[in-house]
């Protein structure tokens, strides 16, 4: 159904009808607000008018520029029309130029009815800023949601290829982690190897160093001379312990370093024999005489060397390492 006045199609729900004229329209162009509209016509159902039919002048018959006459009287004119005096011709010209002077007001009349009112102005005005504000809202609707979209887009491949690289330096991180792992149980593996294998290299060497020094017989405390005798030292030793020297069984006496060169303590005197045998034989016999001497152990004046008193030790010849185990025991307190 068409609008008379905005020619649109008319939707349920939104249209009022002309009482008058049968015409139907937007309430909305009719300038009428929507709670008149719903009050008035819709549940009073008030009769409504278009400007259009309002601005119509109405008349009765007899003012039209011809009026209706009985047939029967036009007849009978008609007959006697010849017979009609000059003053009855001057009155019909007379009703003539009235009559048509009323169909030129008729016709103005009609004419100011067709014309275009200030309220349909108005409405035709707001019809028109309205649908161009449907239209730019429309147009500013889709340029915004395009730019968006496209904003989005781009925002969406930048942040995809970022979270692409950062995938890739992750795997490549883990990657690189994976194979660190690796390497160090590889590396813890083949440390423990090698601390197992230095372990069973310190024991084979304690033993090795056990069985070299296992012939020797290590002198503390004798005081170093110039140009001394140490052989005859050694002699000097065994006859004061009462042992026999066999000077085939002596492979080498000597002075050894010292472990801490600051010390003050003389060097040792290192005594090598042939057999194990004879050490454990020399070693039992000074246990023995230091322990028939009692408090006189072994020392300086027992062996014929001048000079301050002073005990002499006679030992096994022990490793450093074994020296520093036997030290340890002994600071501690029982």
């Amino acid at each position: 159904m068409e609008c008379g006045a905005c020619r649109h199609i008319i939707e349920n729900g939104g249209l009022i009808k002309c009482a008058g004229c049968d015409n139907m329209f937007h309430y909305e162009c009719c300038n009428i607000e929507k709670q008149v509209y719903f009050d008035e016509y819709m549940e009073k159902k008030q009769k409504w008018y278009c400007p259009s039919y309002t601005n119509i002048t109405r008349r009765k018959n007899h003012s039209t520029p011809v009026g209706k006459r009985d047939i029967r009287s036009l007849q009978a004119s008609q007959a006697n029309i010849s017979n009609m005096s000059c003053d009855k011709k001057l009155q019909r010209s007379s009703r003539l130029k009235k009559s048509s002077n009323s169909a030129s007001q008729h016709a103005l009349r009609q004419k100011k009815s067709d014309s275009v009112t200030i309220e349909q102005i108005e409405a035709l005005l707001d019809r028109k800023l309205s649908t161009f504000k449907i239209d730019v809202v429309q147009e500013v609707h889709t340029m915004v949601t395009k730019e968006f979209n496209h904003t989005i887009n781009k925002l969406e491949s930048d942040f995809t290829v970022a979270t692409d690289f950062l995938q890739k330096g992750q795997d490549g991180l883990l990657k690189e982690l994976e194979v660190a792992n690796n390497k160090i149980k590889a590396l813890e593996l083949e440390r423990t190897t090698l601390k197992s294998n230095i372990e069973s290299l310190d024991r084979r060497l304690m033993s090795v160093e056990k069985i070299s020094r296992s012939h020797n017989v290590e002198i503390q405390m004798v005081l170093e001379k110039c140009h001394e005798n140490l052989l005859q030292l050694i002699q000097k030793l065994y006859d004061t312990v009462n042992v026999t020297l066999d000077t085939n069984c002596i492979c080498a006496v000597r002075r050894i370093a010292k472990i801490n060169p600051k010390t003050d303590r003389p060097r040792n005197i290192l005594l090598t024999l042939q057999t194990e045998r004879q050490r454990d034989i020399l070693l039992s016999a000074v246990k023995r005489y230091n322990k028939t001497n009692h408090p006189n152990h072994l020392n300086s004046t027992c062996l014929g060397i001048e000079g301050e008193y002073r005990a002499i030790y006679v030992n096994e010849h022990l490793s450093s390492t074994t020296k520093k185990l036997y030290a340890e025991a002994g600071a501690l307190t029982w």
